[in-house]
C-alpha cells in the first residue's frame, strides 16, 4: 500500500512548532522541514563535498594572500581575521545567491567610490573559488553552478506545502522553479505593506496588498485568497532609521500607557 505523501515546509522550526499545535495528532501528519533541511535534502552535488565553517575559514585565508590586501582595512593577523572574515564571506553569499558578478557591481555608479576595494573582493573571490574546485569542495558561495535536483527525493512527495516569509534570492527561486517541474508546490503566503519588495519574484501572480495567499506555483494561479486578520490587534509595527528614534518611540509609548492607565483609576 502507497500513501499520497506531503510534505510542509517552513522558515523555522519554533514555525513548525506551532503550527503541530493546532494539528490533529490522531491522524497521519505529513512530512515537516525547515526551508533550510528542504534545499540541503532536495539538491545533489555530485563528486563535491560541503564544508563546515572551520574549513572555509581556512580556504578564505588561503584565499587572501594578495599584495595589499590591508588597503581594505582588514589584518592578515589570525585572531584579527577571524572576527572579519564574516564580512567577506557576507559579500560573497550575497552576489552569489543573487547571481551578480563583481564586476557588474563594479560598473554602478554607486559604488565608483569603492572601485579599488572591489578590484581586491574580486581577486580574492576568484581565490577561494579555485581552492574550492581544487579540493573538490562546495558551499553556499559556489553552490548555484554545481546542484542538480535530487529527483528520487523530491518525488517521493505528492504536494509540497511551502509557507513562505522573508526573502527567496534569485537563486533559491531557481531551485523552487526546478523543484516544481517534478511535483506540485502551494505557497502560502501573506501580504502587507513591509514585504512588498520580498513579493517581487512572484511575478505571475497579482498579489494585493493585505490578504493571505495560497498559490498553486506550477500553474501560476490563485487558489485561495482571504482578507488577512491580525491575530493581536494591540500590536503595531514601525519602522525606524535609527536607534535613537526606536528609543524615542519606545519612551513615547509608554507615556501613553502610563496615561491611560491613569485616566482608568479616575474613572
Amino acid at each position: 500500500m502507497q500513501f499520497n505523501l506531503e510534505l510542509k515546509i517552513f522558515p523555522t522550526s519554533r514555525a513548525i512548532r506551532e503550527f503541530l499545535k493546532s494539528e490533529d495528532s490522531n491522524r497521519l501528519l505529513p512530512t515537516f522541514l525547515t526551508i533550510d533541511d528542504f534545499f540541503k535534502k532536495s539538491l545533489e552535488i555530485k563528486n563535491r563535498k560541503y564544508i563546515d565553517e572551520e574549513q572555509r575559514l581556512l580556504y578564505l585565508k588561503e584565499a587572501i594572500n594578495v599584495d595589499n590586501f590591508e588597503d581594505l582595512g582588514m589584518s592578515k593577523d589570525f585572531s584579527s581575521f577571524i572576527n572579519q572574515s564574516d564580512y567577506i564571506f557576507r559579500f560573497f553569499q550575497e552576489i552569489s545567491s543573487e547571481k551578480l558578478t563583481i564586476d557588474q557591481i563594479s560598473s554602478v555608479d554607486t559604488y565608483e567610490y569603492y572601485e579599488s576595494h572591489l578590484k581586491f573582493l574580486k581577486r580574492i573571490y576568484n581565490n577561494y573559488i579555485k581552492i574550492l574546485d581544487d579540493n573538490l569542495s562546495v558551499d553556499k558561495i559556489n553552490l548555484a553552478s554545481l546542484y542538480t535536483v535530487n529527483e528520487s527525493y523530491v518525488k517521493r512527495f505528492d504536494k509540497i506545502d511551502l509557507y513562505f516569509e522573508g526573502y527567496f534570492t534569485k537563486v533559491e527561486f531557481d531551485i523552487v522553479k526546478s523543484i516544481s517541474k517534478i511535483t506540485n508546490i502551494f505557497i502560502h503566503l501573506n501580504t502587507n505593506e513591509y514585504n512588498q519588495k520580498s513579493l517581487e519574484c512572484f511575478e505571475n501572480f497579482e498579489l494585493e496588498e493585505g490578504y493571505d495567499f495560497i498559490l498553486d506555483f506550477n500553474n501560476s494561479k490563485i487558489i485561495e485568497k482571504t482578507l488577512y486578520e491580525k491575530k493581536n490587534k494591540n500590536i503595531n509595527i514601525c519602522a525606524f532609521n535609527t536607534r535613537i528614534n526606536q528609543i524615542a518611540y519606545v519612551k513615547k509609548i509608554i507615556t501613553t500607557s502610563v496615561d491611560k492607565s491613569k485616566l482608568v483609576i479616575l474613572f
